[in-house]
């Protein structure tokens, strides 16, 4: 029986699902009911069969698809236990397992302040390949970034730089690279920029600029006085305009300095000046004295001053700063 048998394997290709077994009956007889038992790393499989005097039989055997992804290619053995009417033999072929080059590529990208990509390469051949990842940034996100794990090399191109990683790859092995960009410290910056940008232009779009400023008075009895100075300047002409300012709770007027206000509400503790018009570019300061026989330390914080004015022919309102004036520094705010 072992004389009488020859076994041949056609080679595989990664890509084919059943390998292919050539039987001979190299006899002039009869072989029936033959029991065979293939085994390689590629498939397990028992058949039985008959052959005719010198008959060439191919057998199609399913290949298990699983088992071979970390195979390299090469040459293996195909062993065959033949059985029939109580005698037995082991025969082996040899199948090459022929070559197939090929990596795959995925990327995945989650997040959007704090964005993270990975690519992730594998080889699908059965051949040891070098693979290499590649990860562009521009030059600004580039100061946001880090890689994991660190990029073998780093290369300049203009305002893109690239890191790169490479490995060598066995059949069915894979690696990736990941690169965080963390977006928050540009976009707190793109938000400011921005609110600067609608400061900017409120106040080039505003007729009337109300500032309000206040530096500490020196009193014979030592009592506690601030000089409030509002400056009022016009960027457009405007007309019909009212300046009020409030006076805080613990202080008084000194109505013994400057020009007094055009009306003082005492209920509400409110000064008044009135303003025919302001051609565009003119500028007036009202200043009046505040006093207080309390000994106020620390911050003291006034009230925002407002202007109501008529502009094209609608009335509109502006508003100064929250001047503050601490005693213990001495100095203006």
């Amino acid at each position: 029986l072992q004389d009488s048998i020859e076994i041949k394997a056609e080679p595989l290709h990664p890509s084919d699902n059943r390998a292919v077994i050539m039987l001979k009956n190299k006899e002039n007889t009869d072989l029936k009911n033959l029991e065979i038992k293939l085994d390689s790393q590629f498939f397990s499989t028992t058949k039985t069969v008959s052959l005719g005097p010198k008959e060439e039989l191919k057998l199609e055997v399913e290949v298990n698809k699983e088992d071979i992804e970390k195979i390299t290619a090469g040459a293996y053995i195909v062993s065959a236990e033949i059985e029939i009417d109580g005698a037995d033999a082991e025969l082996e072929a040899i199948m090459t397992y022929l070559e197939k080059e090929g990596t795959s590529v995925e990327r995945y990208s989650d997040g959007f302040i704090l964005k993270r990509n990975t690519v992730v390469k594998k080889n699908e051949g059965n051949v040891p390949v070098k693979a290499t990842i590649e990860v562009k940034k521009d030059i600004l996100s580039r100061l946001f970034t880090i890689t994991s794990p660190e990029s073998d090399e780093i290369s300049r191109n203009g305002l893109v730089v690239s890191y790169f990683w490479a490995r060598d790859l066995a059949p069915g092995e894979s690696f990736s690279a990941t690169s965080t960009t963390n977006y928050t410290i540009p976009l707190i910056f793109l938000i400011l920029i921005i609110l600067a940008g609608l400061i900017a232009k409120k106040l080039a779009e505003t007729a009337v600029v109300l500032n309000k400023r206040v530096s500490l008075v020196r009193t014979k009895r030592g009592e506690f006085a601030v000089k409030v100075r509002l400056h009022v300047k016009a960027k457009r002409h405007v007309d019909k305009i009212q300046i009020t300012d409030q006076l805080p709770g613990v202080t008084k007027l000194y109505e013994n300095f400057g020009k007094a206000p055009d009306r003082i509400d005492k209920e509400s503790r409110r000064l008044f000046w009135n303003v025919e018009k302001l051609n565009a570019g003119e500028e007036r300061v009202y200043s009046y004295i505040i006093y207080s026989k309390l000994n106020i330390v620390g911050k003291f914080e006034l009230p925002a001053a407002t202007a109501v004015f008529e502009h094209n022919g609608k009335m509109k309102e502006a508003w100064s700063n929250r001047a503050f004036f601490i005693t213990e520094t001495a100095g203006e705010k």
